[in-house]
C-alpha cells in the first residue's frame, strides 16, 4: 500500500518547493498539479518535478481546486493500485507535513470494512 500525495497548486509561492521536498520524503509518491499558473511559475514546477518519485499535471488554463484535484485523481487512478492511499494538500504549507503523515498512518490502518 504505496501513500501519495496530490497537491494542486495556482501560482504557489516560492516556499512551496522546500514544502514539496519535504512532503516527497514522507510519502511514495507526490502528484502536483499546476492548476493553470502562468509562466512566472515554471521555475517552481521545474524543481519540483527534478524531485524523486514525483509528478508534475499541468494544464495552461485555470479551472479550479476541484478540477486540479480530478486530474490528479484520474491520475492516480491510471498510474497507483486501488488500495493505495491518497493524500491531499494545500501548496501554501496550509496543511503540515507532519499532519499529512499522521492522516496515511491512520488509512493505512483503518478497517476497509
Amino acid at each position: 500500500m504505496k501513500r501519495i500525495a496530490i497537491i494542486p497548486a495556482y501560482e504557489p509561492p516560492d516556499a512551496f518547493i522546500q514544502y514539496a521536498a519535504q512532503v516527497i520524503h514522507e510519502v511514495d509518491h507526490l502528484v502536483v498539479v499546476n492548476d493553470g499558473s502562468d509562466s512566472r511559475f515554471d521555475a517552481v514546477f521545474s524543481q519540483i518535478a527534478r524531485l524523486d518519485r514525483t509528478t508534475v499535471l499541468s494544464y495552461s488554463e485555470n479551472r479550479g481546486k476541484g478540477f486540479a484535484l480530478k486530474t490528479a485523481f484520474s491520475y492516480c487512478a491510471e498510474h497507483f493500485a486501488d488500495e493505495d492511499i491518497l493524500i491531499t494538500a494545500d501548496c501554501d504549507g496550509q496543511h503540515s507535513v507532519n499532519d499529512a503523515v499522521k492522516i496515511a498512518q491512520m488509512m493505512q490502518y483503518k478497517d476497509n470494512a
